[in-house]
């Protein structure tokens, strides 16, 4: 009788011991395809993030929703200054305080911090979970090939974590977008300021003269005349004479008249204030049409 209850023991032992073999059976022909389900649990998995109190540390590592919206009020200020003009990414530029650019460390401190973290924690631990198995001949993973297939996990664990802890990882998620996003935008505002003219706000370059620049200065008094016009004029690179000339026209746009005036010497970036005098009854306003430097 006790014979019979050894031997049934035995045949318990050796199936219970085959079957934990052929639980432990697992294919490493492609690591790239492994599934996490067939290495562990669910329920072993969510055990072990417990034990090292992942989902606490886990959280701390996330960006919040302050830190996001705080970068992206800045990749918005950027965005309008880029579709402006010249003068105003010039003035930005040469006024904030800003990082030209946001390293790349900064993504992996904020943006995937949380990933890395789970990854780092549970490696070893993967590791241990993968040297359990063996293909259907006995084979085992080398040291490379663990620490290869833990990698080739990771991501489900990332998954599996950010589901059990509830991680709100949204922010995380597009932080490094928005960062690259601020690096883009803050070299496109860097080099519309270097396009900024030679010449002060409010002047038009003049069409035949790059050199040149002008504007209508209104307010002042008449030398001659019964009515005049004033132009202020710029030159970047001087001048021995400066000549203008301008159609006079009517209220109903008709050319009616020219007059003209002539400056002296003019030095670089300075300026001079031209008049242009009429006694037509009929003036009404003035057309720049010549300007020349010589």
């Amino acid at each position: 009788m006790k014979h019979k209850i050894f031997a049934v023991l035995a045949v318990i032992l050796v199936a219970t011991v085959s079957g934990c073999s052929e639980s432990k059976n697992v294919s490493f022909d492609s690591l790239e395809n492994a599934s996490l389900n067939a290495f562990t649990s669910d329920y072993d998995l969510h055990r072990y993030f417990e034990d090292k109190n992942l989902c606490s540390k886990t959280k701390k590592k996330l960006v919040s929703a302050s830190n996001y919206k705080f970068l992206n009020g800045k990749v918005a200020k950027l965005s309008d200054i880029a579709s402006d003009n010249a003068r105003r990414a010039n003035k930005f530029v040469n006024s904030t305080s800003w990082s030209e650019t946001i390293d790349e460390s900064i993504y992996e401190e904020r943006g995937s911090a949380y990933k890395s973290y789970i990854e780092r924690t549970t490696h070893s631990w993967l590791e241990t979970k993968l040297s359990e198995f063996s293909d259907s001949k006995g084979k085992i993973l080398s040291v490379d090939e663990l620490s290869y297939g833990a990698n080739m996990l990771s991501a489900e664990v990332v998954s599996s974590a950010v589901k059990f802890c509830k991680l709100k990882t949204q922010y995380s998620d597009g932080y490094a977008e928005l960062a690259n996003r601020y690096n883009s935008l803050m070299q496109d505002v860097q080099s519309l300021a270097l396009q900024v003219p030679w010449y002060p706000e409010g002047y038009s370059e003049w069409s035949d003269d790059p050199s040149l620049a002008w504007k209508w200065d209104h307010g002042g008094y008449c030398n001659l005349g019964d009515s005049c016009w004033h132009a202020k004029v710029i030159s970047q690179n001087g001048c021995s004479s400066l000549y203008a000339e301008i159609n006079i026209m009517d209220s109903s746009g008709n050319v009616i008249d020219y007059t003209n005036d002539l400056a002296g010497s003019l030095s670089p970036y300075s300026t001079a204030v031209l008049e242009f005098s009429t006694y037509n009854d009929y003036a009404s306003t003035g057309q720049l049409t010549k300007l020349n430097c010589y």
